[in-house]
């Protein structure tokens, strides 16, 4: 693995990642756990934690890796507006703003910041000056497709351990947790984002 720059960086990450990411005993949990009822085989407080400990890592490692391959302080929402940035571009900032469910004004505080980092660029509209859309510079597009090669990375050291029918289940139950995600964010009055 090269960091943005060249250089030769060791593959700290994948290895990390076989260290916490146990899917293998997760599949056979949830399974035991789907056709069980489950509450006895893996408890509610169990999943919470695994879950909340699994998110934070990911969130450590994505952060790190981007700060190894990157060269320079970027935070994970920064790297998440780039991601969204480069899957829309050229984008208008209010529709970026909905896409990432926040108000424009924190988009723009945000941006304000990945501007100064030469990250993005904004510019007006020239049929309706009242727009601005924004896009990835080159220094952005390169730090998207770190992060988007680091997301395959991390996927395909997933799935490449688990048989056909342990990423059906992982699917169906992450498919369900997505799901609950967005049933509550659309009873708080939010939009439920793709």
């Amino acid at each position: 693995m090269a960091d943005l720059n060249g250089k030769k960086k060791p593959d700290a990450i994948a290895s990390g990642f076989a260290c916490f990411f146990r899917f293998d005993m997760l599949i056979f949990r949830l399974a035991y756990f789907a056709g069980k009822g489950g509450a006895a085989v893996f408890g509610a407080e169990q999943f919470n934690s695994f879950l909340v400990d699994i998110f934070g890592r990911i969130n450590k490692i994505e952060e790190r890796a981007m700060a190894e391959g990157f060269g320079s302080a970027i935070s994970i929402t920064e790297v998440h507006i780039i991601e969204k940035i480069g899957g829309m571009e050229p984008v208008r900032m209010g529709d970026l703003a909905k896409s990432l469910g926040v108000t424009l004004a924190t988009l723009t505080v945000a941006c304000d910041r990945l501007e100064a980092k030469t990250l993005v660029c904004r510019s007006r509209s020239q049929s309706d000056r009242r727009v601005v859309h924004i896009t990835l510079t080159d220094k952005g597009r390169a730090a998207y497709e770190y992060h988007k090669a680091f997301h395959a990375r991390m996927i395909a050291s997933v799935l490449d351990s688990l048989s056909p029918e342990q990423a059906a289940v992982l699917a169906q139950s992450l498919e369900k947790l997505q799901d609950f995600f967005r049933q509550e964010e659309a009873a708080m009055g939010g939009e439920a984002h793709g």
